[in-house]
């Protein structure tokens, strides 16, 4: 059984998503407040946090950059209907996927697995003679230990997202994959009209390794498809 945290204000929404959630095998806590979010993660082990943009005291863009800094929990954000700068500003500060309100709880519940099944994903690779560590230009990417490190052996801090979609440019290196299909595998759904979360995960990536290999470019945009990584890659087991 997994355990989702619910940090919401609205206690009619939170009570439907805890029933809809729990008929379906799933565990919710829930609070109100970013207080109520720090306490419940010092005390339970968290798999995954659904987080609403509009919360009194610090907001959720707020709170999802500082859980970001110190940890990958995939966090779902949940936005007004005419939030597109909320949505854009919450995948640009590492939020995994975001949901319009008003919206349908099973379309919240696939995109809560999707995430789910990554995780799970990344953690049967290792078990199954599927390559576990890819190495480029000296980095470094530990699919057993979800970690990126350079040529130095520094850590790079990577957002869940940011992890998975590098470990599927890792797997079809020099490659044009198209942007739907890189949604797909990433939110288990097809991108939206207008919408721009695959392109800000990718400039998030490039922005952190671009400047350390003196190449903004290595993860290429191609015009009409989607992207491709051009750097040679190595793989083991």
């Amino acid at each position: 059984m997994k355990n989702l945290l619910i940090i919401d204000d609205d206690a009619e929404i939170v009570a439907l998503l805890k029933t809809f959630f729990e008929q379906q095998g799933i565990n919710i806590l829930t609070g109100s407040s970013g207080d109520d979010m720090w306490k419940t993660l010092k005390q339970s082990e968290i798999d995954l946090i659904i987080l609403d943009v509009m919360l009194p005291g610090a907001d959720g863009i707020t709170l999802c950059r500082e859980l970001r800094a110190q940890s990958d929990i995939p966090i779902i954000m949940l936005t007004a209907l005419d939030g597109e700068t909320d949505r854009v500003v919450g995948l640009e500060v590492g939020a995994d996927d975001y949901l319009v309100k008003p919206f349908s709880s099973r379309e919240l519940l696939a995109r809560t697995r999707a995430i789910m099944r990554r995780t799970e994903g990344g953690l049967r690779a290792t078990q199954q003679n599927i390559p576990a560590v890819f190495t480029f230009k000296g980095f470094r990417l530990d699919i057993r230990r979800r970690e990126l490190r350079t040529p130095e052996n520094v850590v790079i801090h990577l957002s869940r997202t940011e992890f998975e979609l590098l470990n599927i440019f890792m797997h079809r290196p020099a490659e044009a994959i198209d942007r739907n299909e890189i949604s797909e595998q990433l939110r288990g759904h097809e991108l939206e009209a207008f919408d721009r979360s695959i392109d800000l995960h990718v400039s998030r990536i490039r922005s952190k390794i671009g400047p350390l290999i003196g190449d903004e470019c290595f993860i290429k945009t191609v015009r009409g498809k989607g992207y491709m990584f051009t750097l040679d890659v190595e793989k083991t087991t």
